[in-house]
């Protein structure tokens, strides 16, 4: 019997600015530092895509985890502003990805325009 295979169109998100909605965070571990894992899930096509994205626990307006949690609030965070994330599970914000071999990479945050 004969196998037939039939190549399928590569229908993985591409480059482009998409509307994440938060849908887990997690505490990770790796060589001795601790960061959190965002996941962050989006609409492609007729399906859902989870994105993971990786910030420091260290939190400064600044970094990615400051412009992550600004852009998911709508507002600028404060010095000192303690932030529970399990809070934010099914907050929305725009992203910017990029291709970064075979993975998309998330490389810019910005607060949810809708």
């Amino acid at each position: 019997m004969a196998v037939i295979l039939v190549a399928e169109p590569d229908d993985t998100p591409g480059p482009g600015v998409y509307r994440a909605m938060v849908v887990g965070v997690q505490e990770r571990h790796r060589n001795g530092q601790t960061f959190l894992l965002w996941e962050l899930q989006i609409e492609h096509g007729d399906r859902v895509v989870t994105l993971t994205y990786p910030t420091p626990t260290r939190t400064t307006p600044a970094n990615r985890t400051g412009r992550l949690l600004s852009a998911l609030l709508g507002r600028a965070i404060e010095p000192g502003e303690r932030i529970a994330v399990n809070d934010l599970i099914g907050l929305g914000a725009r992203i910017k990805v990029e291709r970064a071999g075979s993975w998309l990479r998330v490389v810019d945050v910005q607060p949810d325009a809708l």
